[in-house]
């Protein structure tokens, strides 16, 4: 198994199956699991990138404002999990 050691310092969990649901094209899923991350660990640049670019493949443009201004709040209430 390769490890991104990139995101060491995020919730391992919900990296991992963020990353898997993505690669599935299961967006709107995978979406939860990068806020969740992100929310464990705001500084994890790559995870906001990710997280963003999830956004745009399921189609909900009306939150990459929320992402790229990394607004929590907005982007917990939209994606709970």
């Amino acid at each position: 198994m390769i490890i991104d050691n990139s995101f060491s310092h995020i919730t391992p969990v919900a990296w991992l199956i963020s990353k898997l649901l993505s690669v599935q094209g299961l967006y709107e899923d995978s979406i939860r699991y990068y806020v969740r991350a992100v929310s464990m660990n705001p500084k994890a640049d790559n995870a906001w990138q990710y997280l963003r670019i999830s956004l745009g493949n399921a189609s909900r443009s009306d939150m990459i404002a929320a992402c790229d201004s990394r607004n929590l709040d907005v982007l917990q209430k939209e994606f709970p999990l």
